[in-house]
């Protein structure tokens, strides 16, 4: 759990990797159906929860929004693929300016 404090970023994409290659699921927004957008968001929700706890649980506190600060990218992408299916009416549009790995 402490490494999940001390490199946040890190410990959270790697967590986020394996749980995508278990459920085959791509890194690529884009060539995500549906069903996977959906599972991908709940997954990425889990790990910022799991970072919430881990922190408390160290700290004696909740985490501030600096404390977050290194976790912006994930943040950022559970954004767009919230945004994403949401606007999901029978069609995925993914916009072309996300973010690349």
């Amino acid at each position: 759990m402490g490494e999940c404090v001390k490199a946040p970023l890190d410990y959270v994409q790697q967590r986020l990797a394996a749980e995508r290659q278990r459920m085959h699921r791509p890194y690529e927004i884009e060539l995500m159906s549906l069903a996977q957008l959906r599972n991908e968001k709940s997954s990425i929700k889990k790990e910022l929860r799991f970072f919430d706890r881990a922190f408390q649980h160290m700290n004696g506190k909740d985490p501030l929004k600096a404390d977050k600060e290194p976790l912006r990218p994930v943040y950022q992408r559970y954004k767009l693929v919230k945004s994403i299916i949401s606007r999901a009416g029978g069609q995925i549009h993914v916009p072309s300016d996300i973010p690349r790995r």
